[in-house]
């Protein structure tokens, strides 16, 4: 048995087969639930904190199960039931302790509203009215420029790499002082 043709031809498919029809199920699975609920809401809050403790829960809830007289099998399905939602639970509750919540939410790392330009789709702020948009004065709107200026131009106000430097320096000193790190 070597790598002839129909060898070959089997990975490739299964590849293909594993590929597509995850895509596929991924698809299926947004178009039947759009939305997620709340506790699918604190689960993906606690995703992060989840990834970093599971090798811990895990293998406190494996050395738990370790005496249990069951087949490997039966207790494969136990631990990785139990594990899962310990997991998530341990995780959720450290992104609620205190001090590492401020530094595992998303919201805390904004520095504060970014100025939306006229050239941005409108949003919907948290009140519910829609944020009034204030033109960019150092920027034409696009139907002041003529057809082939819209095609082959790059953007004027495209930033520099120090100016990038120092915004990304002033975000981890920023971060540093919420998450306590003085």
């Amino acid at each position: 048995m070597g790598a002839d043709l129909p060898t070959m031809a089997a990975a490739v498919l299964d590849g293909v087969i594993a590929v597509s029809g995850t895509l596929w199920f991924i698809a299926w699975l947004r178009d039947r639930w759009p939305s997620h609920g709340p506790l699918l809401g604190k689960a993906a809050r606690a995703s992060y904190a989840t990834y970093v403790i599971h090798p811990l829960v895990l293998t406190a809830v494996m050395v738990a199960f370790a005496s249990v007289p069951l087949a490997p099998e039966i207790k494969f399905l136990l631990v990785a039931t139990v594990g899962v939602a310990a997991c998530f639970t341990a995780g959720y509750a450290l992104t609620r302790a205190p001090g590492i919540s401020r530094c595992s939410d998303p919201a805390s790392h904004q520095t504060g509203p970014r100025p939306r330009t006229a050239h941005e789709p409108p949003t919907n702020s948290p009140a519910g009215g829609a944020i009034e948009m204030q033109p960019d004065p150092g920027r034409p709107e696009p139907e002041d420029l003529p057809a082939t200026a819209r095609a082959t131009e790059p953007l004027s106000a495209a930033p520099d790499s120090a100016s990038i430097r120092a915004k990304s320096a002033k975000n981890r000193v920023t971060l540093g002082n919420q998450c306590g790190d003085r």
